[in-house]
């Protein structure tokens, strides 16, 4: 069932409140950013979602139209512990994007906060770059989308945490399809030497690609996941040297969770021709 969101009204600043303590007063900045935006006031926008029919709250938003260099910013975005791992970050920021007004909407968080690293790579924001001097020693990671993904996740198009991506040698997909599974990390290392299959989501494929296939001669073919059908954990964990987060899979991809396999070709140049994800 998909997860109600609307927007926020002055009753609801104490189930905020229970999701995010700190929105009460003990923070400041924030409950002043939560309230304005409670009362649509210095053009702050809160949505909420609501747990059940009563009064709580799953989890909140809070959008700042123009905020940042004349875009749409999301400024703050509150799970309930109980309510997380269950799609609720991810519904209120798509719909965060989609109640935004300007092209591309930006957001920021900490470099250690993991999760919410995991939660934007899943919907395809694009890493802008990383502010150093906020928090020390724990670099901000501002990260955009442009309003058109929120549309394209509701439809479940390329973009979005169902789908993961995998180059792997057409030899070694020839060899998972007749053992029933694919073992292989990445290219010259097996899930048995890493523990883990290196997958990429849809905005990633690319520099993946050039990063480590391009001097790959032999046939290649890109393998499309079906996150439901895997049998193994995934974990979004960070590359090392990188601000980006990958999806990892802990254990083999069995083949019936793979709904494609795209046979990939190269252009005169030698580089190789990804499909549209």
């Amino acid at each position: 069932m998909p997860t109600r969101i609307r927007p926020a009204t002055p009753d609801d600043a104490p189930a905020i409140g229970d999701v995010d303590p700190l929105a009460r007063g003990a923070d400041v900045p924030r409950a002043t950013l939560v309230e304005d935006a409670l009362h649509g006031r210095r053009d702050n926008l809160c949505l909420v979602a609501p747990a059940g029919e009563g009064p709580r709250l799953a989890g909140f938003v809070v959008l700042r139209h123009g905020h940042f260099f004349g875009r749409d910013f999301v400024d703050l975005l509150v799970v309930a512990p109980a309510a997380r791992r269950q799609g609720i970050g991810s519904a209120l920021l798509t719909a965060a994007v989609g109640a935004g007004v300007s092209e591309r909407v930006f957001t920021s968080t900490n470099r250690s906060n993991v999760g919410m690293r995991a939660l934007l790579a899943g919907q395809g924001w694009e890493i802008s770059g990383s502010l150093r001097g906020l928090d020390e020693g724990d670099d901000e990671i501002v990260a955009w989308t442009g309003r058109g993904a929120a549309a394209a996740l509701v439809v479940g198009l390329g973009r979005g945490p169902k789908r993961l991506f995998h180059i792997a040698l057409r030899e070694d997909w020839d060899r998972a399809r007749r053992l029933g599974e694919y073992r292989v990390s990445t290219i010259g290392h097996s899930l048995d030497e890493v523990g883990f299959v290196h997958t990429s989501f849809a905005q990633q494929v690319a520099a993946t690609a050039a990063r480590h296939y391009a001097g790959v001669d032999a046939p290649l073919v890109l393998l499309v996941v079906d996150r439901s059908r895997l049998g193994g954990t995934v974990r979004v964990e960070p590359a090392p040297g990188s601000d980006e987060v990958y999806p990892h899979v802990y254990g083999p991809v069995p083949v019936a969770a793979v709904t494609e396999a795209v046979e990939l070709r190269r252009d005169a140049a030698g580089r190789l021709v990804l499909p549209t994800l």
